[in-house]
């Protein structure tokens, strides 16, 4: 029951207009099958404030991209897609593999940090 009700909610968040979300009280798990890169762009960039949480870990779209990994073969693919997502705004990160994901969201977010100090100057 709690699984179709947290179905029906992010499907209603992602369908509502952007000035609909409640920035204080949203956090969201875009679903990895149905978003893009550029989708995580815009929702990172339309609610700076509000954290969102990405779940790429081992999922079968990095099998497939690493030419049909088996799901113990995709801990690189898997910290690449963590990279990318904090790169694009991701505030909380949810893995498998918990100390290779918070090395890689060390690092990830001194880059980040580091591009925005650049960007300022």
């Amino acid at each position: 029951m709690a699984a179709k009700q947290s179905r029906k909610l992010s499907a209603a968040a992602w369908s509502a207009p952007p000035s609909h979300w409640i920035r204080e009280s949203v956090s969201e798990k875009p679903g990895t099958k149905s978003r893009t890169a550029r989708q995580f762009g815009l929702l990172a960039r339309e609610f700076p404030d509000c954290p969102f949480v990405v779940g790429t870990s081992r999922k079968s779209f990095i099998g497939r991209l690493l030419g049909g990994a088996p799901t113990e073969q995709r801990l690189h693919g898997t910290m690449a897609t963590i990279t990318a997502a904090i790169l694009q705004g991701a505030h909380i990160i949810r893995a498998h593999d918990v100390a290779a994901a918070a090395e890689t969201a060390r690092v990830a977010d001194a880059i980040k940090k580091q591009m925005v100090m650049e960007s300022v100057n």
